[in-house]
C-alpha cells in the first residue's frame, strides 16, 4: 500500500510538471486570446476562442464581431497568428525570442487595404505593456530615400518628388525570422503611373530578427 501511495505521488508530481511546462509556453493563440480589448476591441474573449477552434477543426466560418462584421483566423502556428479583422484590416501576432531573456516580445502588425496595402507595427512585453520607443530600439521604420535606388535619390528634380508618401506591406517570415516590407505604391498609384518609378524604387526591403540585440536589423 506505501509503495503504491508513492507511485501515484509520484505520477502526479510528473502530471503536474508536464502541464505546468506545456502551460508556461507562450503561444500566439494564447496572446491573441489574452490581449486585451484596447488590443482588438472588435472582438470579446469567446469570439475569440471560437475563432481559435474553427481554425483548429479546419472550418473557414467566420466570427460575428462586435461591430456586427465577420472575423476569422486565416493562419496560426506556434509562434504566429493572422487574423482577418474585416474585408480591408489584417493583424498578424508574431512572438520575438530575445536570448537570455525569460520572456518574449509580441509584435503586432496592422495592415489596411483601401485599397493598396499599408502596414504598421508596434511591440509589447509578453503581458501587453507597449515598449516604450519600441521603434528606436527594435526597429526603424526606413524613410522614403531609402526606397530609392541609385538615380532616384530625394534631390529635387528626381523621381522621388513624385511620391508624397510611401505605402508598404509588412510581411513575416519565420524561417528565418524576417520582417519584409513591399512596395504597394503599384496599387495606389495605377501601373501605368506607377511604371515611371519602378526602375528608381526598391521593390522589397527585408529585416532579420537578431535575438542577440533584440532588434530588427536591416538585411543588406
Amino acid at each position: 500500500m506505501k509503495r503504491f501511495v508513492i507511485v501515484i505521488t509520484l505520477l502526479v508530481a510528473a502530471l503536474c510538471t508536464a502541464t505546468s511546462s506545456m502551460w508556461g509556453r507562450t503561444t500566439a493563440a494564447g496572446a491573441f486570446v489574452n490581449a486585451p480589448s484596447t488590443i482588438f476591441p472588435m472582438l470579446d474573449r469567446n469570439a475569440r476562442l471560437d475563432m481559435i477552434d474553427y481554425y483548429n477543426s479546419g472550418s473557414e466560418t467566420y466570427t460575428r464581431n462586435l461591430l456586427k462584421g465577420e472575423s476569422r483566423i486565416t493562419a496560426m502556428d506556434s509562434d504566429m497568428v493572422t487574423i482577418e479583422m474585416t474585408d480591408a484590416s489584417v493583424y498578424h501576432i508574431l512572438l520575438l525570442q530575445r536570448k537570455n531573456k525569460a520572456d518574449t516580445l509580441f509584435a503586432l502588425i496592422r495592415t489596411v487595404k483601401l485599397p493598396a496595402a499599408d502596414s504598421d507595427i508596434c511591440f509589447f512585453y509578453n503581458n501587453w505593456e507597449r515598449v516604450e520607443n519600441e521603434k528606436s530600439k527594435i526597429f526603424n521604420q526606413p524613410s522614403l530615400q531609402e526606397w530609392f535606388v541609385a538615380g532616384g535619390s530625394s534631390d529635387k528634380g528626381t523621381p522621388a518628388d513624385n511620391v508624397p508618401f510611401m505605402l508598404s506591406e509588412y510581411i513575416f517570415e519565420s524561417k528565418p525570422r524576417k520582417l519584409v516590407l513591399k512596395n504597394r505604391l503599384a496599387d495606389f498609384m495605377g501601373k501605368d503611373e506607377f511604371a515611371k518609378l519602378k526602375p528608381f524604387m526598391a521593390d522589397s526591403i527585408v529585416y532579420v530578427w537578431d535575438s542577440d540585440r533584440a532588434r530588427f536589423k536591416k538585411q543588406k
